[in-house]
């Protein structure tokens, strides 16, 4: 058999190689001829084979193809950024839908990592079309927005520039003269870290609800009333957050960074507008008293707040505003005549949740104190669900006996002589810091305890916590 799998023709003997006869030379090239014909015989029912394999192909319909446009659509609506692309070339029916979808296209995420984060960004903006879009963009360093991104800001809906953990500030620098406004007509949400804000770059910002920026003066020309949420994350004068509370009325949730003086006597001494709808506020550096001083916020329902210089202040305006706090975040247990005072105010026996960032700075004498009376129900009696965040090492197990002498202990009934209703503690959170702190939990034993008999529920953001037996 020859490579081609045809049996070749028969060779003229050697002895008649060197002068074959013109007979011999016509009955070989008949047999090479009959050859090709079956040959081609043979390639033309493997052509037909084959044909009728393709039909058969083309028939079938495979279940994934099955599903409706619309159930495919939300498929490809979870999928990440480069994902999407790869999907829209997997098929000519998933290509049609990716497509014709140009919704799936209006949420562009980026990174300022990407070495094609421009054509990729036109790539998904080209596909949404005509419609507005929601962009994120994670910031690795510092990072100048390309003129041709901020020349499309007219179709931004929504716009996040956030900072990564390898650069923590995300800051942003616009290529632009001081005193441009940007086409900011379709903004609802913006987010980033500008250096240099000039008052005139929102100021055709008129749908803008969510404002997050490290400005420490904001002066900005936009209708600030229509704020539903303002975040500064960094420090600010108080009269610069003054001004802007008598302003944002509207205002659903308030983050600062801090607030202090920047001479005596900046802020009179009128209160400010009630904040009907402002339900959450966090306080992530140095809490002001002149700022609670002049706030009611008879809607909030949580508060975190990273320090607590002077309570007093926090507790009147809570009882001025007769609101019902449902949450309480205290990222260092204060002092505890000032945590006393917090805990046992009126304003917060509707407390559902404390969460609590530990560390061992608190006297024995004061954390005996505090474990006896959350135990007994003196502080909170509302309490139903207690958050542990161990930033530190400390020694866990004073608070696991108070919990559960907290659960174990029935409601009182409101007005016996047993005091007021206490309610049980039902959710028990501890958060472990990273893998290398060793925290006192006795061993893997006394964790499965933990979870077994009390219910807590064991959080570790960054790896699995390391136990020793003590």
């Amino acid at each position: 058999m020859s490579e081609t799998g045809l049996r070749p023709v028969d060779q003229p003997p050697q002895s008649i190689m060197a002068h074959p006869s013109p007979p011999y030379l016509r009955a070989r090239k008949a047999k090479i001829q009959q050859s090709i014909l079956r040959a081609e015989d043979a390639l033309r029912e493997l052509r037909t084979q084959l044909d009728a394999v393709e039909s058969e192909l083309s028939d079938v319909v495979y279940p994934v193809l099955e599903i409706p446009d619309e159930v495919t659509q939300q498929i490809l609506a979870a999928a990440e950024l480069s994902e999407l692309l790869v999907i829209s070339a997997v098929c000519s029916q998933w290509r049609r839908i990716a497509l014709g979808t140009k919704a799936l296209w209006a949420h562009i995420s980026l990174s300022t990592a990407m070495t094609d984060l421009e054509s990729l960004f036109f790539c998904f903006l080209d596909r949404a079309q005509d419609l507005a879009i929601h962009l994120t963009v994670l910031v690795t360093r510092p990072w100048s927005v390309p003129i041709a991104i901020l020349s499309t800001a007219g179709r931004w809906k929504t716009a996040h520039f956030l900072p990564s953990p390898q650069d923590s500030l995300g800051q942003l620098y616009l290529p632009l003269d001081t005193g441009t406004s940007l086409d900011f007509g379709l903004l609802e949400e913006f987010t980033g870290t500008i250096p240099h804000l000039w008052p005139e770059l929102f100021s055709g910002a008129s749908l803008l609800r969510s404002l997050a920026c490290a400005a420490a003066e904001l002066a900005l020309r936009f209708p600030v009333q229509n704020l539903t949420k303002l975040e500064l994350t960094v420090s600010s004068s108080v009269s610069t957050l003054a001004s802007l509370l008598r302003l944002t009325t509207r205002l659903e949730i308030l983050i600062f960074g801090s607030a202090s003086f920047l001479e005596e006597g900046a802020l009179d001494a009128e209160p400010f507008p009630v904040h009907e709808h402002l339900h959450t506020i966090s306080c992530e550096r140095f809490m002001n008293d002149d700022i609670f001083q002049r706030l009611t916020v008879p809607a909030l329902k949580t508060i975190y707040l990273r320090s607590l210089h002077g309570v007093e202040a926090l507790v009147e305006c809570l009882s001025r505003s007769r609101c019902t706090l449902r949450v309480l975040y205290l990222a260092t247990i204060p002092p505890s005549g000032d945590l006393k005072h917090l805990l046992q105010s009126a304003a917060c026996a509707s407390v559902r949740e404390l969460i609590l960032t530990v560390d061992d700075q608190m006297a024995a004498e004061d954390a005996l104190e505090f474990y006896s009376n959350l135990a007994e129900g003196t502080y909170l009696p509302a309490l139903k669900k207690l958050t542990l965040d161990l930033a530190f090492t400390v020694y866990l197990w004073p608070y696991v006996d108070a919990v559960a002498a907290r659960a174990r202990e029935s409601p009182r009934e409101q007005g016996t002589e047993d005091g007021p209703s206490v309610s049980k503690i039902e959710d028990f959170v501890v958060i472990f810091p990273i893998q290398e702190v060793r925290q006192q939990v006795s061993d893997l034993d006394g964790l499965r305890r933990l979870e077994r008999v009390f219910g807590v529920k064991v959080l570790v953001p960054n790896g699995v916590p390391s136990f020793e037996k003590w």
